[in-house]
């Protein structure tokens, strides 16, 4: 058989969605060798060489303008040239026409939580969302839910049958089933100067995710508890920067950035605890 997956968030997200597309194509690729795996990506990036397995290729539009055309109505023509027998959406997408070309597809909803909290997200995302998702809900042969909340979700907002949604929950990278050595963590702990005792919170650092309560219950805390904050900004960080220097609490949160992905389990195994007092979560790896 012949698999087409979305690429988008395989080469150009390394968080969440990014990491649950690559963790799909890798096992897929690992365990069942016999099917071909085209991912059709708008562009390359090196970390997407742990995926070099012989049973995956990657495809990219030949045209460099109106990549998101391509992406969402022009790859029909060439799933149709690769023989494609089947089309995984492997972020709550589907491009259109693919009933017509007579593609089977399957597309994976990770979560609604712009319709269940749309105050976190722009109107006019909100509405992009929900024209996007929507759609592949209601024209995918298959719709994966990463979680029991989510396919709920999907039953209750668009009115999908249950029968239509197998819930499949995410699974995290091997690398954090490793117990590592008292060696290797010293070197972690050196290598980003970690405090003795740490609160950890990891996660892109936006409203919903609420790190500002964390940050607020460190103050309450004894002064030798520090929390280390592992996650992508967005203007959401000024709100924390703020309450972090008017209370004096500076020395005490610490920001990593550039975090070589290898080496943070070990910043995971040195803390004391991991605090994540996000809003609402689809799932949440």
């Amino acid at each position: 058989m012949r698999i087409g997956f979305d690429g988008k968030r395989t080469t150009q997200n390394f968080t969440g969605l990014g990491n649950y597309s690559r963790y799909v194509l890798r096992i897929l690729g690992q365990y069942h060798p016999e099917n071909h795996y085209s991912v059709f990506a708008l562009r390359p990036h090196p970390r997407t060489e742990e995926l070099n397995i012989p049973s995956i290729s990657f495809h990219y539009p030949q045209k460099q303008l109106l990549k998101s055309y391509w992406r969402t109505y022009g790859i029909v023509n060439e799933l149709k040239h690769e023989g494609i027998d089947l089309y995984h959406g492997l972020s709550n997408e589907i491009p259109f026409g693919l009933k017509q070309a007579g593609i089977s597809s399957v597309v994976t909803i990770h979560d609604l939580i712009f319709l269940r909290y749309p105050h976190y997200y722009p109107f006019i995302d909100r509405k992009i969302y929900e024209f996007k998702f929507r759609h592949a809900a209601g024209h995918a042969d298959k719709i994966i839910a990463i979680s029991e909340q989510t396919k709920k979700d999907i039953i209750n907002y668009f009115n999908i049958e249950k029968d239509r949604i197998e819930v499949i929950y995410q699974n995290c990278d091997p690398i954090f089933q490793q117990v590592l050595s008292d060696q290797e963590k010293l070197r972690i702990r050196s290598l980003y100067n970690l405090p003795e005792k740490y609160l950890l919170n990891v996660g892109t650092i936006e409203t919903r995710k609420n790190l500002l309560l964390a940050v607020k219950a460190l103050k309450e805390l004894d002064s030798n508890i520090h929390l280390v904050v592992v996650g992508k900004e967005t203007p959401y960080i000024e709100k924390i920067n703020n309450f972090i220097n008017s209370n004096g609490l500076t020395k005490r949160v610490r920001f990593l950035k550039n975090i070589d992905f290898k080496d943070l389990p070990g910043i995971y195994q040195q803390a004391d605890i991991f605090i994540y007092p996000s809003e609402f979560e689809g799932f949440g790896i």
